[in-house]
């Protein structure tokens, strides 16, 4: 078959990541904290998402480069395998690639895809930085972490046939982690609200997020929000060890703001973390604050400021009092307060491509917006996700119940508090379940049905078997959707799943304007860039300059 050697190669992709997991570890962590294998995941995910963020200002991330990565991941993993690990962690990755594998057959692709997520990725992988490129098309305006990270897996004889593996790493690691926490058998026989909220977090990512090509750069970030939170709880109430959830709670919110700027409301973790770390741990302020780990998190939050800077004039898009408009490349204030406007309008129901309200100043007015938003958005959309888990929320409720209770007492007014500022700060800016709000509601509905179900009692045995068959259900329903999606992308698009395995990839007819004596792509009229050499951009009136050996883009 042609497609044989996908599983090897995920593998040892997979190997790669757990590697630079473990040098993050090594580097950043004291060697007394004990991670789970699954945690070495995580970490590679963002430190080699850290690693592509700094390298692309220097070098592109071409084949060689990325060859170069992996090998030096998978020597590390080597390393880490021989030292700590054994042969039953290899076998739990190779079951989890096996079973997960339908997701990453792809013909219908995210709609963001062909317009500037690959294109994107494309300018990663054949240059260093390119300044300005924000001009490009609207789109480009945004950057994301997420895309830097996806341009390490351009590897050699291959091409792009790996370029999904970005969210398909993080299905696997996620599941990864929420089931070795689910079988810990300290979390199963001790009644930990958390545990609960393990459970809900995998069905929630195979049931519901079980279509990677719908990821995009939002519902990557969504699904660490429940890592973000959990690590949160065990902080409050001292669940696991506190160093490890401080720095893992705070790693997860950068690496979300680096995913996309609306991350930043969840910073109130790490400000509430830290206030509950210093009162509890009574030390000064200098101890906990100065070391090389949050020394190296500022430097990658200077980084995304500078990255920002660099593609559109601004250090955090589209906030006007932080743009610049007198540099060459940047943009106009004037554009940046109406598209600040637009997204804004957009995600409360108000425009759409085919619509816009008459007077979106009027309609962005204080509440004005709300019926419409209710009228248009919230019937459907919200309602039936709504009702999907309230569906779940019944399903684990009658699977849990027991009349045999225990008396708990929780730290929970902070987390009911935080919740509750990240989701009227949603809800007044930018209230669409795309930008944080799948994530958000369904901590909002799992959270205190979690609080409820820790109460019962159950024995160790029976609590264990009926988590067995709720996992068994949900990765039976991410198969069959799976199945449905590839089996209707057959028969409507003619998607030959044999011969051309994984994600499909439209090659356009372009063409190539010298500027300067620098060769700019434009794609024919009406389609997208897909994987046009780059810069492939859709206006043709774009000038670009050469300077100190980085290329500037203006118009």
């Amino acid at each position: 078959m042609t497609n044989i050697y996908i599983i090897p190669v995920i593998f040892i992709l997979s190997c790669s990541i757990i590697g630079y997991g473990y040098i993050f570890k090594k580097l950043f962590f004291e060697d007394k904290i004990k991670i789970g294998f699954s945690v070495y995941g995580i970490l590679g995910i963002i430190f080699l998402t850290f690693i592509s963020y700094i390298s692309n200002i220097f070098i592109a991330h071409n084949e060689f480069h990325n060859f170069l990565i992996h090998f030096i991941g998978v020597i590390f993993f080597i390393y880490l395998f021989k030292k700590k690990l054994n042969y039953k962690y290899i076998l739990y990755i190779l079951i989890l690639i096996i079973v997960l594998l339908p997701a990453l057959y792809i013909f219908k692709t995210h709609d963001d895809f062909p317009y500037y997520h690959l294109p994107y990725i494309k300018n990663l992988i054949e240059n260093k930085i390119l300044i300005g490129n924000g001009n490009f098309s609207l789109a480009h305006r945004t950057h994301s972490s997420i895309f830097y990270y996806g341009s390490l897996f351009y590897l050699p004889y291959f091409k792009f046939k790996f370029i999904n593996f970005t969210y398909f790493s993080v299905l696997i690691f996620s599941n990864l982690f929420i089931i070795e926490n689910l079988f810990n058998k300290k979390n199963i026989s001790e009644s930990k609200l958390t545990y609960y909220l393990y459970l809900f977090a995998f069905i929630f990512l195979n049931v519901i997020f079980y279509r990677i090509s719908e990821y995009g750069t939002d519902r990557t970030g969504q699904i660490f929000i429940f890592f973000l939170l959990i690590s949160f709880i065990n902080i409050l109430n001292n669940f696991e060890n506190l160093e490890f959830n401080i720095k893992f709670l705070t790693l997860l919110t950068i690496f979300l703001i680096t995913i996309k700027t609306y991350f930043i409301t969840y910073s109130i973790f790490i400000i509430f973390s830290y206030i509950f770390l210093i009162i509890k741990k009574n030390e000064n302020i200098y101890k906990i604050f100065i070391n090389k780990f949050n020394f190296f998190l500022l430097f990658i939050l200077f980084i995304y400021l500078i990255k920002n800077f660099l593609n559109n004039g601004c250090l955090i898009y589209p906030l006007p009092f932080t743009c610049f408009e007198n540099y060459l490349w940047s943009q106009k204030l004037s554009s940046i307060n109406y598209l600040s406007q637009w997204y804004e309008l957009w995600s409360k129901a108000g425009a759409n491509p085919n619509f816009r309200v008459d007077d979106p100043q009027l309609y962005l007015k204080n509440f004005n917006w709300v019926p419409n938003w209710f009228t248009t958005y919230f019937f459907n959309k919200v309602s039936d996700f709504l009702f999907g888990l309230i569906l779940i929320s019944l399903i684990c409720f009658f699977s849990f119940y027991s009349r045999k209770k225990v008396s708990l007492s929780r730290n929970t007014f902070t987390v009911f508090l935080t919740l509750f500022i990240i989701f009227f700060v949603w809800f007044m800016k930018h209230p669409s379940l795309r930008y944080g709000g799948y994530s958000l509601i369904a901590l909002i509905v799992f959270f205190p049905l979690s609080l409820f179900l820790e109460k019962f009692k159950l024995s160790f045995k029976k609590k264990k078997k009926i988590t067995l068959i709720i996992l068994i259900i949900s990765l039976f329903f991410f198969e069959i959707r799976n199945f449905i999606r590839i089996n209707k992308e057959i028969s409507i698009y003619g998607y030959d799943i044999v011969s051309k395995p994984l994600q499909f990839i439209k090659e356009i007819p372009y063409q190539n304007i010298s500027k300067n004596n620098i060769e700019i792509y434009n794609p024919k009229k009406g389609e997208m860039c897909w994987s046009i050499k780059s810069p492939c951009v859709y206006r043709s009136d774009l000038n670009v300059i050469k300077k100190y050996n980085y290329k500037i883009f203006f118009k």
